[in-house]
């Protein structure tokens, strides 16, 4: 099965089809996202499983969420931002698309659906937050040759270099 991956936001989730799968990268998720525990899974009256987490996306403890000395209109000044692209950067590549790949695999055989299986990273940020962590996660995919696009209800993605950021 051929899967496609994705990035969005908790509030998208309500745009979703059955065939996309959140996977939350918080510390902590909204407490909707789960049934009682913090990854605790359920499927929602649409057919949505919700409360699924990519924990290797997940910031580390340990690095320093606090950034006041960032300029917010150049993400790359973020220090935050440049210590989680380091803690991508030691990921493999094809250990987390084949985990994607299993994940959306085992969603299909239990609940079939149509269209593309389709993980879906999720973040708290809209996408139009150049402090976003989605940001290090689409350049860390494009940095091995797998381009991830935003997730835009009505069928539009956008490629990073075409993000919404700027929209």
């Amino acid at each position: 099965m051929d899967i496609k991956v994705q990035t969005s936001y908790f509030y998208q989730i309500r745009n979703f089809t059955p065939n996309m799968v959140p996977l939350s990268t918080a510390m902590w998720d909204p407490k909707w996202f789960y049934q009682g525990v913090q990854g605790k899974p359920y499927m929602d009256k649409r057919g949505i499983i919700n409360g699924l987490r990519a924990t290797p996306f997940v910031p580390d403890k340990d690095i320093d969420c606090e950034c006041p000395s960032c300029d917010h209109s150049h993400p790359d000044s973020c220090l935050f931002l440049r210590e989680y692209y380091l803690q991508l950067q030691r990921l493999d590549p094809q250990d987390i698309l084949n985990r994607l790949k299993r994940i959306v695999e085992f969603h299909y055989e239990n609940y079939p659906f149509e269209g593309i299986g389709t993980a879906v990273l999720i973040f708290h940020e809209a996408p139009n937050n150049p402090c976003s962590e989605r940001w290090m996660v689409q350049k860390w995919f494009s940095s091995f040759g797998y381009p991830i696009e935003e997730f835009v209800p009505g069928g539009d993605t956008r490629r990073p270099g075409e993000s919404l950021q700027n929209s």
